[in-house]
Order: structure tokens, then sequence, then C-alpha cells
């Protein structure tokens, strides 16, 4: 199981992989959802982005999604198990889905 390490102030976490549901971005702040609750941290999506690698999806210019944690999509939206809900950015719609395909044959 692959993990990632996230600094949380003085504080470093182990978060696996696989227990990611997505991350969002605001300002600087970066909210890393996850099975467990959600974490908040300094840093870059383009620095996580390059971090977690396969399986996992930039939705939105603010937004990575977990692929593994993809229940539905509808319209704009995309439901994850558990309940949580993200939008999708319009112009990347049809390329989620195609991911979603390659990525689960």
């Amino acid at each position: 199981m692959e993990k990632l390490a996230v600094k949380i102030g003085k504080r470093l976490l182990t978060v696996n992989k696989d227990d990611i549901v997505y991350l969002e971005q605001s300002g600087r702040k970066l909210t890393i959802n996850t099975d467990m609750g959600e974490f908040c941290v300094y840093g870059n999506l383009d620095e996580y982005e390059k971090r977690l690698g396969d399986g996992f999806f930039r939705c939105h210019s603010f937004c990575i999604v977990n692929l593994n944690k993809i229940a539905s999509i509808e319209g704009f939206q995309i439901d994850f198990v558990g309940g949580l809900k993200v939008y999708l950015g319009k112009s990347n719609i049809q390329k989620l889905k195609k991911t979603i395909v390659s990525y689960m044959d």
C-alpha cells in the first residue's frame, strides 16, 4: 500500500493513497479528504498531483480526485463512495470518463 507523507504543522503524517478521496486547493490551503476525515495543509496542488501519480485525476484547476473512489458522475457532479461530492470543470467531463474507462480496464 503506497503512502503519502503530509506535513501538518510540526507533525508528519502518512496517509494511504488508497484512503484519499480528493484534494482541494483554496488559496495556499490544501484540504485532503480521506476515508478517515480531512486534513488541512499548506501546499501546492501541482506538487501533490505529481506525488500521487496514477489513479488520480485533476478534474478542475483546484481539485484532484481518486478514480477508485468515484461512485458516479452526473452532469458536472462527481459523487464518491461515502457521500462526498465535488464539481467537475466543463472541459474535463469527457476526458474524465475516458480516463476512468481506460484506468479500470
